[in-house]
């Protein structure tokens, strides 16, 4: 059955092994020059499309999703809105299975609340404390980076149109069929996280997250970082002393028939720039 993975790890972060940087620039001096672009700007929109390939002997998970996110610096905190509809489709032998899902995870700089909804099965919504990883920005997840593996500067590329710095990892420690090379783009203009793509072993795309039709500093209204949860969900409050889940007694009593692929390295993202809320 297909076991549940957050597509937020995705934003976790993640392309393969490449040429050597380009010599004008070093690694600490594009790190500077991310974070001091980001520090520039207040706001970010953008159109976002995950995926993922697993193989495991004969079975194979496949999944994509397509959604929008949103960041905004208001107050001295950093709110985010992410929405993702996503489909995995696991297959072995002439056996398949699909989930449909649905995602909502709102961040108002100090709490989280993610909405999963599974299609023909239950939803519910998880309230908890933001991470510092997930608050977008670059220098918490520069220094993630470098905690979790050697760090290199490749040469900088292009993505929808927007030039990138690119950051690539050799993980110190992996998992099984979990990525074991990182590659991160950071958009030169704004510093936010724009592309992750994880390599296997083998080399091969596994994990991938990326940005497309981004606005940098458009307004965004602030209704858009408050969250309500729907009637009828369980809710699991994650910042009490001890977790507490509730269950109505209209909501669904059974669990959904599949659950997602094992999941795959860090979290939106902390923004999907590491950016990804959860």
């Amino acid at each position: 059955m297909i076991r549940r993975t957050g597509w937020l790890a995705l934003a976790g972060i993640v392309l393969g092994f490449g040429a050597l940087a380009q010599a004008e620039d070093d690694l600490e001096t594009v790190e500077q020059k991310i974070v001091d672009a980001w520090r520039q700007h207040k706001s970010l929109m953008a159109k976002m499309t995950v995926s993922s390939h697993i193989a495991i002997g004969e079975t194979t998970i496949e999944g994509a999703g397509e959604g929008t996110y949103e960041f905004l610096k208001h107050g001295g905190k950093f709110l985010t809105r992410l929405e993702l509809n996503s489909t995995t489709v696991q297959k072995m032998d002439t056996e398949e299975h699909r989930l449909d899902e649905h995602m909502l995870a709102v961040s108002d700089g100090d709490v989280a609340h993610t909405l999963v909804a599974v299609a023909g099965g239950e939803a519910r919504v998880v309230k908890s404390k933001v991470s510092p990883q997930q608050m977008g920005d670059p220098r918490t997840l520069l220094a993630q980076l470098r905690r979790d593996g050697a760090v290199a500067l490749l040469p900088d590329d292009t993505l929808d149109g927007r030039k990138v710095y690119v950051l690539e990892v050799i993980l110190r420690q992996t998992t099984p069929y979990s990525p074991a090379k990182q590659r991160v783009s950071f958009d030169q203009e704004s510093g936010f996280v724009v592309r992750i793509v994880g390599l296997g072993e083998d080399d091969l795309p596994m994990t991938s997250m990326a940005y497309s039709d981004i606005k940098v500093d458009v307004p965004i209204d602030l209704e858009r970082f408050k969250f309500t949860a729907p009637e009828g969900v369980e809710f699991i409050d994650e910042t009490a002393p001890e977790p507490v889940a509730t269950q109505p007694a209209t909501a669904p009593q059974t669990a959904p028939a599949a659950t997602r692929p094992a999941e795959t390295p860090p979290e939106p993202a902390t923004q999907p720039s590491a950016g990804v809320a959860r």
